[in-house]
């Protein structure tokens, strides 16, 4: 039997949702998740929005602030509208504008953010430079081209490598964090 990524109290909460989980069904397993990542007691802030709040369809998110400044962004779709391409455009550019809008105010040489169709992950950073994974430019001769395919959100978090990665990207942050304050 193969060890979980994470303890069973962060697991059960994202195993027990039905097939077909809307995104608001992983709000409150992935608040669970985040503030296993950013503990309640540190500078660390796990603090849920919607973005941009006059949109008709609003990305729902959260973003982990340290000291009331960005340090992670988290996106949150619903799992079925990863199979549509017009979805996964949304996802992206939202994703992108809310870096772009944030990452002046970020603490770190590079803001991070997760962009989620239900458990599937896509990893982003941004810095003063610019974004990455860069943005696939949109073919506009060829209306139907899949500009961004699902297998760009290829990090599952209940599963071992995706666990892992996003693990990876938290220790980096929070790494960066106290460097930054053994400097200030």
């Amino acid at each position: 039997m193969a060890a979980y990524p994470w303890p069973q109290a962060i697991m059960y909460p994202f195993e027990s949702l039905p097939d077909g989980a809307q995104d608001t069904e992983f709000y409150g397993p992935y608040n669970k998740l985040l503030y296993h990542l950013f503990p309640a007691d540190t500078n660390f802030v796990v603090s849920p929005g919607v973005y941009p709040p006059r949109n008709t369809d609003p990305a729902v998110e959260f973003t982990v602030f340290y000291n009331h400044m960005p340090v992670l962004l988290l996106q949150i779709k619903p799992p079925d509208h990863l199979r549509w391409a017009s979805a996964r455009e949304q996802a992206d550019t939202e994703n992108r504008r809310r870096l772009r809008d944030l990452v002046p105010l970020c603490p770190l040489p590079k803001l991070y953010a997760l962009s989620a169709f239900g458990t599937k992950l896509r990893f982003y950073a941004a810095a003063n430079e610019g974004i990455d994974p860069p943005a696939s430019p949109l073919d506009a001769r060829n209306f139907v081209a899949d500009t961004i395919p699902a297998s760009r959100w290829n990090s599952d978090i209940l599963e071992e490598e995706g666990a892992n990665l996003l693990k990876q990207t938290v220790a980096e942050i929070i790494a960066r964090i106290y460097l930054a304050d053994d400097y200030d």
